[in-house]
């Protein structure tokens, strides 16, 4: 939609906000998910929010309209931006890949993520649970980040699977 651009392009060019930098990265990698995953059915440009929500939550995907009558909004928490890009890219991967079912896909009717969803996460590298925690991730993900000089931090094993650690937050921890 013609807004989303508009506030893409906003954020973009915000000088003084602290995510400024952070809000046109991920833009960016969101065009290049489109381009490396999503190919011959793109998802729309969503906003890309950074609002405080619980600490269980790393991202959420919204396809309603908000009071301001806009749509396809990926909220990436703030409670947990101090996390390694290569998380933040992962959430916002997923986020983007519920947009995916929602436009070409069968989304879930519960809040469970359904085979549909895993399926597609799993081709592209990332591997989900039940309640879309990242367990692992691999290629094509992992080789796309580092041929961007992205960092994991974690060796792969054997089969080249980099295991997501699951540590638990118990608060909030924003980054300004």
């Amino acid at each position: 939609e013609k807004t989303n651009t508009t506030i893409m392009a906003n954020k973009n060019d915000t000088l003084g906000w602290s995510l400024c930098s952070l809000s046109s990265e991920l833009y960016w990698w969101t065009a290049f998910f489109n381009i490396a995953f999503f190919k011959t059915q793109p998802v729309k440009t969503p906003i890309i929010s950074f609002e405080k929500k619980s600490v269980k939550n790393q991202g959420h995907y919204m396809n309603s309209r908000n009071g301001f009558g806009i749509k396809e909004n990926i909220n990436i928490n703030r409670c947990h931006l101090d996390r390694p890009l290569w998380e933040i890219l992962s959430t916002l991967l997923h986020e983007m890949c519920h947009s995916w079912q929602n436009q070409h896909g069968k989304p879930s009717i519960s809040w469970f993520h359904n085979k549909e969803f895993k399926f597609k996460m799993s081709n592209m590298g990332v591997v989900p649970n039940d309640k879309g925690h990242h367990i692992w991730v691999a290629d094509p993900f992992v080789f796309f980040l580092e041929k961007h000089g992205i960092k994991f931090g974690y060796p792969r094993n054997s089969e080249g699977i980099i295991k997501v650690p699951q540590i638990g937050r118990a608060s909030c921890r924003e980054r300004v």
